[in-house]
């Protein structure tokens, strides 16, 4: 109701704001039609990766604050972006080798980045339009500068990359004949593709539900699309995923499918890439302002 009020009120003061006509014999002002932008599309060119903003905050304590590291952080927002960005199905972090301010300062150090920020990738989830319009979203580290740095007079580095352009979809039928074990299936089993469901009771919190059921996924990640489930009928089930943690600390998805579902008659069709490229992609960036 309010908002309807809102909209009927704004019509009435531009009905009392209207001018009069103007009298017979004069001449009418011309009018412009208003015009509109579109913002060029980032999937054109090579594939690059472009700085979006830097960030930095600093932190200075006078007091002992207790579990509190004093330190400042330095962020860098930077995207993918290029006419092949719509292939890319996962990316890790930029790792730069090299990060050199203007007055000599070394922004890498050995302990900048861990080997799991050097080998972890995450899959893309961005719609066609907002590729076009944002981008991939990119991660990174690097040590804050001193604030007698001006720029950053070079930083070179890598990022990995998978990509893709075709899926085919693996059925898997009697999911839950698989608790505790890895999915048997020899075409999954050809592309290196591992998926193990955990049996009853791990993760410990997961949701009680009888359509619960969840995942631990190995090798052959970079393969894998979407998960999708299908009734007796082969009508999609709408599925809710969440990212939790299994009893033994390591990572999972659960499948919540919902009390009325039957896992013994669901299908569940696994969409995997049986072609990928990876590839490092070189990174640079030269006399980058500071803020």
């Amino acid at each position: 109701m309010i908002g309807s009020a809102v909209i009927v009120f704004g019509m009435f003061v531009a009905l009392l704001q209207t001018p009069p006509a103007p009298a017979p014999g004069t001449a009418q002002p011309a009018t412009t039609q208003p015009t509109t932008t579109t913002a060029p599309s980032l999937a054109v060119g090579p594939l690059r990766a472009e700085i979006v903003s830097i960030g930095d905050t600093r932190r200075q304590y006078y007091v002992q604050m207790t579990g509190v590291v004093p330190g400042n952080d330095f962020q860098m927002q930077l995207r993918l972006v290029g006419e092949r960005i719509g292939e890319v199905t996962r990316t890790g972090r930029i790792i730069f080798s090299e990060a050199v301010t203007d007055n000599g300062e070394n922004l890498i150090k050995p302990t900048t980045y861990t080997d799991q920020d050097r080998t972890d990738t995450f899959r893309v989830r961005v719609t066609p339009d907002n590729l076009r319009e944002r981008g991939i979203g990119l991660g990174t580290k690097i040590e804050a500068p001193s604030r007698r740095a001006s720029s950053i007079k070079l930083a070179k580095g890598t990022l990995k990359i998978a990509m893709a352009k075709d899926f085919e979809d693996v059925v898997i039928k009697n999911v839950p004949s698989f608790r505790g074990k890895e999915i048997e299936h020899p075409r999954l089993k050809e592309l290196g593709v591992v998926i193990r469901v955990l049996p009853a009771g791990n993760p410990a919190n997961m949701p009680a539900g009888a359509g619960n059921i969840a995942f631990e996924f190995g090798d052959g990640q970079d393969r894998l699309r979407n998960i999708e489930f299908f009734d007796a009928w082969m009508a999609k089930i709408r599925a809710q995923t969440r990212n939790m943690q299994t009893n033994e600390g390591k990572p999972c998805v659960v499948a919540q499918l919902g009390d009325g579902v039957s896992l013994d008659d669901a299908a569940m069709i696994v969409q995997v890439f049986p072609n990928i490229e990876t590839i490092d992609l070189p990174v640079e960036f030269k006399d980058i302002q500071l803020p």
